[in-house]
C-alpha cells in the first residue's frame, strides 16, 4: 500500500479488511471497531466510532424470559446476537476523509485473499475446531474442507461469498 502511494490510513484499511478474511474470529467486516486519529499537521485528535449497532427492532428485554431473567447464551449465540456491522462504514469514512488511494485499492488484498484463498494456520484451525458444535450449517459450509470436516492447518480456505461482499463494499 505504501509503495503504491498510499498512506498509513490506507494501510490500516488494507490490514483491517484482510484480517477480516484470514482471522475472522478476532476481526471482521461483520463487526465493528474504533479508530483514534492524530493529525500532526493540525495537532488535532479525532475518534471514529465504527461499532456495531443494535437492529431497529431490538428491545431492552429481548434477552429476558417472562420472569425477567436472562435467557442463557441468547445474547451470544444465534440471530438475536447479531448487530448491524459498523466496520465497513468506518473503513469507508476513514478512506474518504484520510486516505490517498481508492477504497477498491485498499480492499484489494482482502478481496484476493477471500477469492483465491489462503493457507489456514493453527490459530484458525484451533478456533474453528473449538467452536464447531456452535456453528450453524452456513458457517460449517464455509469452514469445512471437501470431506465436510472442520478445516485444518495447511489447507486452503476460499470464501467466495465474502469476496463478493468485499467487492460490493468497495464499490467495484
Amino acid at each position: 500500500i505504501l509503495k503504491n502511494g498510499g498512506n498509513a490510513f490506507d494501510a490500516a484499511i488494507a490490514v483491517s479488511s484482510t484480517l477480516s478474511v484470514v482471522e475472522p474470529f478476532g476481526s471482521g467486516l461483520g463487526g465493528g471497531g474504533f479508530f483514534l486519529i492524530y493529525e500532526a499537521a493540525s495537532d488535532r485528535y479525532s475518534m471514529i466510532d465504527a461499532r456495531e449497532r443494535a437492529p431497529l427492532n431490538s428491545t431492552t428485554d429481548m434477552y429476558l424470559d417472562n420472569l425477567g431473567n436472562p435467557i442463557p447464551r441468547l445474547s451470544i449465540d444465534g440471530a438475536l446476537a447479531s448487530g448491524i456491522p459498523g466496520l465497513p462504514a468506518g473503513l469507508a469514512f476513514l478512506n474518504g476523509n484520510y486516505g490517498m488511494m481508492s477504497f477498491e485499492e485498499t480492499l484489494e488484498f482482502a478481496f484476493k485473499a477471500a477469492r483465491d484463498g489462503f493457507i489456514v494456520d493453527e490459530r484458525l484451525e484451533d478456533r474453528v475446531h473449538s467452536q464447531w458444535e456452535r456453528f450453524n450449517d452456513e458457517a460449517k459450509d464455509i469452514f469445512s474442507n471437501p470431506n465436510d470436516e472442520p478445516i485444518a492447518a495447511g489447507e486452503i480456505l476460499v470464501q467466495e461469498d465474502l469476496a463478493r461482499s468485499i467487492s460490493l463494499i468497495s464499490g467495484s
